[in-house]
């Protein structure tokens, strides 16, 4: 959307709505046909989050990584879940430093680790965070509780087009 003009959709619209796809001319599409054969479910509901299920590719870890999925959030933040779950990917290319998080209360400088760049993988297609900050915190507000950071629309718009479909709960990028 145009900048300034965006807004929240409410659970219960978006369920009703069953797929939203948008692209990066700015075209959306509500109630959207499958873009191709069923793929597995990444996304989940857990309290009120909606989750996506990214994989780090080039890792031995098997159980999948969850993610808040905020499509309202301009940058992609990893908590201290990550670091947990990727220590030796943290010892082998992240510097220890401080990084700014702005949110509603203000900004927070907070120590952290940051990668040069941190492959995921989003139903089947690699997007790269360049670099990958990741703050020592379990903030709820970025996945906390439950997940390894808040999915943004830094990796969410690498692609040409993204596609939100409740009836399968799955999050494609193409």
């Amino acid at each position: 959307m145009p900048e300034g003009r965006g807004g929240i959709i409410g659970i219960p619209v978006l369920l009703a709505m069953e797929c939203i796809r948008w692209q990066r001319t700015g075209a959306w599409e509500v109630g959207c046909e499958s873009d191709g054969p069923a793929t597995r479910s990444n996304m989940v509901f857990f309290e009120n989050h909606l989750l996506a299920r990214p994989f780090v590719p080039g890792t031995t870890f098997t159980t999948p990584v969850f993610t808040t999925l905020d499509t309202g959030a301009s940058t992609t933040d990893l908590n201290s879940n990550f670091a947990l779950q990727f220590p030796k990917l943290i010892e082998r290319t992240g510097k220890k430093g401080r990084t700014g998080v702005a949110g509603l209360g203000g900004t927070a400088v907070i120590e952290s680790i940051t990668l040069p760049e941190l492959a995921v993988d989003i139903g089947g297609t690699t997007t790269t965070l360049r670099p990958a900050n990741i703050t020592m915190q379990k903030n709820a507000a970025l996945g906390g509780r439950c997940c390894v950071g808040n999915l943004g629309l830094d990796l969410l718009r690498q692609t040409g087009d993204l596609t939100i479909d409740f009836r399968t709960m799955t999050l494609r990028l193409r």
